[in-house]
């Protein structure tokens, strides 16, 4: 059966099983186009009849989609928001749908973007070179919660800025491990970000350069907490936070790497 939205573009989806046989679909939704979310969605869908029982939106408000915008960035977004212009949050891509056991889901997305830059120039017998970049961006992290009836628990996104270049963003991303009715988010993270407030820049992090490893605690309402796990020097070995894993119900494996070498280190969370 198609999963559809009337007059919604559905941006991304995933879809799963509950415990009582239903399914459930969540994702975004845009108005523009592929690229952009206006907000998020959920679907639930009886096993046996096969008929939507529930189906609920959330659009995103503009404090949420400026949220950790510098003052500038704010303004700029609030003057559209002012001609009517719709806002919309870009490039957020759904890694994880988990769902609970009373039929509730958890959204998890990271804000991911990939672009090429070439540069050609002139040699000295006239002849042309050109040679090309590849960028990688992962940003904030946004997790949703939906009640069992569809309704929007709570919301909240995580800031980060990983800007890169050729090499895949192998340090870049997030590592996370659901423990009872939290969840905990591993990354790294430029030092100038460790006490960010609401409005203030937030600097970009570049691997082999002194960083920041950061535990961030997302708990049962939303309320998100930040801490120092550890910090790296220049010419450390980097975690590599997509190799990291939860390997029981309360521990994590963190990789670090840098050449040939290889170190592992383990989490455990009381």
């Amino acid at each position: 059966m198609p999963i559809e939205l009337k007059d919604k573009f559905i941006t991304d989806v995933q879809i799963d099983g509950a415990p009582n046989g239903d399914l459930v679909a969540a994702g975004f939704y845009s108005d523009k186009g592929t690229f952009s979310v206006k907000g998020a969605f959920y679907i639930r869908i009886d096993g046996k009849s096969r008929q939507v029982v529930t189906q609920n939106f959330s659009v995103f408000e503009q404090d949420f989609i400026t949220e950790y915008f510098t003052e500038k960035e704010k303004k700029k977004s609030d003057k559209k928001e002012a001609k009517g212009q719709d806002q919309e949050l870009y490039s957020f891509q759904m890694d994880e749908l988990l769902i609970r056991a009373d039929g509730g889901v958890t959204l998890i997305a990271e804000q991911y973007r990939m672009y090429t830059v070439c540069t050609t120039t002139t040699t000295a017998n006239g002849g042309t070179t050109t040679t090309c970049h590849n960028h990688f961006l992962y940003n904030d992290i946004m997790v949703i919660t939906f009640n069992p009836d569809g309704a929007v628990a709570w919301k909240c996104k995580i800031p980060k800025r990983q800007h890169t270049v050729d090499d895949y963003g192998y340090y870049c991303s997030y590592a996370y491990v659901a423990i009872d009715n939290k969840l905990f988010f591993v990354y790294n993270d430029n030092p100038k970000n460790l006490y960010l407030q609401a409005g203030e820049k937030i600097y970009n992090y570049t691997p082999a350069r002194e960083a920041a490893v950061i535990l961030v605690e997302v708990d049962a309402s939303g309320k998100v907490t930040r801490e120092l796990l550890t910090k790296t020097e220049k010419g450390d070995l980097d975690i590599s936070p997509k190799m990291c894993v939860q390997t029981g119900a309360r521990e994590m494996l963190i990789l670090a790497e840098k050449s040939k070498m290889y170190q592992f280190s383990k989490i455990t969370f009381k």
